[in-house]
């Protein structure tokens, strides 16, 4: 699956507001959360985006891994990340992920 980054910024606006719009309809209630899983699915799947978390559970971060187009040196498609860049995710493997909501 090659995805285009004009296909992640359409789609993670989605993600996000889809997120929220769950949230706002229930007013009080603490920021939503999703299992590790679902979210790394979200973002083209488990190899495809690294997830920071603060305390192995709060989303900071979403580190995607890209090549480059030759002539622009700008970013081209999705690439499956390297196993050190996967190394970099601090969320607790098959645990819930919060997903803070910024008003």
């Amino acid at each position: 699956m090659t995805t285009t980054l004009a296909g992640i910024m359409n789609a993670t606006p989605r993600l996000l507001s889809q997120t929220a719009a769950a949230a706002a309809a229930a007013p009080g209630s603490p920021s939503p959360s999703l299992p590790l899983l679902t979210l790394q699915n979200a973002f083209g799947g488990p190899t495809m985006a690294v997830l920071q978390c603060t305390s192995h559970k709060y989303l900071t971060g979403v580190f995607t891994c890209w090549s480059k187009n030759n002539e622009t040196n700008l970013p081209y498609a999705r690439i499956p990340c390297p196993a050190a860049v996967l190394d970099e995710g601090t969320c607790q493997k098959g645990g819930d992920v919060v997903v803070p909501l910024f008003k």
